[in-house]
């Protein structure tokens, strides 16, 4: 995953979650993963990579999405 803080403002406290993608209520995290970093900032017009691995058979048959949130920005998703 490769993030871009666009805004004006850093991005403090960036969390990268896996998680498993339900069509209604909360989804549900995909473990074991191993993520090579997690809670990191990143200042105005910076990018960062980050490598997730988990196996494709611990997401039950739904498609994984990565949940990205921190201590300033809205919480979003994103499919893989």
């Amino acid at each position: 995953v490769t993030l871009h803080n666009t805004t004006a403002t850093p991005a403090i406290a960036i969390k990268l979650t896996p998680r498993k993608q339900h069509m209604s209520g909360p989804s549900s995290r995909v473990l074991p993963a191993f993520i090579d970093d997690n809670y990191f900032s990143l200042m105005p017009g910076e990018s960062k990579s980050v490598t997730i691995e988990f196996h494709k058979d611990d997401t039950d048959g739904r498609n994984p999405i990565i949940e990205i949130s921190g201590w300033n920005i809205d919480t979003s998703t994103l499919a893989c």
